[in-house]
């Protein structure tokens, strides 16, 4: 590759519409911590939920790396 062209991430060819979020869950979400055991540190391993986080994370990060000729006028 010389100096007349760079690397761009495109959207690769084929993607559909990004993933549609599923109607809300009736009620909440509950969580317990009946071990009472102490955390060291919060971590945050649990950041994608469910499939529909999975989907939109693969969804807006899958790209795909392409060589573009630059132009040049003289």
């Amino acid at each position: 590759m010389g100096n007349d062209s760079i690397i761009n991430a495109v959207v690769p060819e084929g993607v559909g519409p990004a993933p549609v979020k599923p109607p809300s869950a009736i009620g909440p979400k509950v969580q317990d911590n009946a071990s009472g055991k102490k955390a060291q540190a919060r971590t945050y391993q649990d950041l994608l939920k469910d499939a529909y986080d999975e989907d939109t994370f693969e969804y807006y990060t899958n790209t795909e790396l392409v060589a573009v000729q630059v132009c040049h006028d003289t």
